[in-house]
């Protein structure tokens, strides 16, 4: 099946006591990659997460590569990279022992080579324990991770933040390679200024739970906006 969209949302909303999001829609097209900003509360987050299938919206539609949630949920999550600054691994296991998980959980996408690859490319030793790694080496872990599965559409929350300069630079290297020689999808929020304006193709901004309108002269001054 032919599909033009990775990322298809139509007229999305989540309601909180004290906040909406929406409604949005939005389109990412496979090799694209999208910059979500937006201060403090705008619902950066909210977003990332209906997207990905992690928090369910009140009202609205997501398709993944033409597959909805909730309907083709467990094929369309087959498709889906998430990694946000919030994620953990198993302290007491090594990253070996998480990607023979990956391996018994039957992800039909689980690349092992691509695994040990980007793993060496990014300072990894598989025999380490979790809970023995920084903050910086638990994200690029779970970057590993997750892009190991070969995604169509990888959502980044706060994922590189923690890097340092020369990592996120790396990081940012293989992320637009893969947009552009695989047709990854991204969709990404980070309080980091320069990861919109290094990897960004397009810019989505939020007030309030709402998208406003971008152009590209303004786009990288919007950039300056993430929060």
């Amino acid at each position: 099946m032919f599909v033009t969209r990775a990322v298809r949302v139509r007229n999305l909303r989540k309601q909180y006591r004290r906040f909406c999001l929406g409604p949005v829609d939005l389109d990412i097209a496979p090799g694209e990659v999208v910059a979500v900003t937006g201060e403090n509360g705008s619902g950066k987050s909210t977003l990332l997460l209906c997207v990905a299938g992690l928090l369910r919206p009140d009202r609205g539609t997501v398709d993944i590569s033409g597959l909805g949630w909730p309907g083709e949920s467990g094929p369309a999550k087959e498709r889906v990279g998430f990694v946000s600054d919030g994620l953990r691994l198993h302290p007491r296991e090594s990253l070996g022992w998480h990607a023979d998980l990956a391996v018994a959980l039957g992800s039909s996408r689980w690349d092992a080579a691509r695994f040990r690859w980007l793993s060496k490319r990014w300072g990894l030793v598989l025999e380490e324990r979790a809970g023995a790694l920084s903050r910086g080496q638990t994200l690029r872990a779970l970057l590993a991770f997750a892009l190991a599965r070969r995604p169509d559409v990888l959502i980044l929350d706060e994922a590189t933040a923690a890097l340092d300069r020369s990592m996120r630079s790396s990081v940012h290297e293989f992320l637009r390679d893969s947009a552009r020689e695989d047709g990854l999808a991204v969709l990404f929020a980070s309080h980091l200024p320069e990861d919109s304006i290094e990897m960004a193709s397009r810019v989505v901004h939020l007030e309030g739970g709402s998208v406003r309108p971008t152009d590209g002269c303004r786009a990288r001054a919007q950039a300056a906006d993430v929060r």
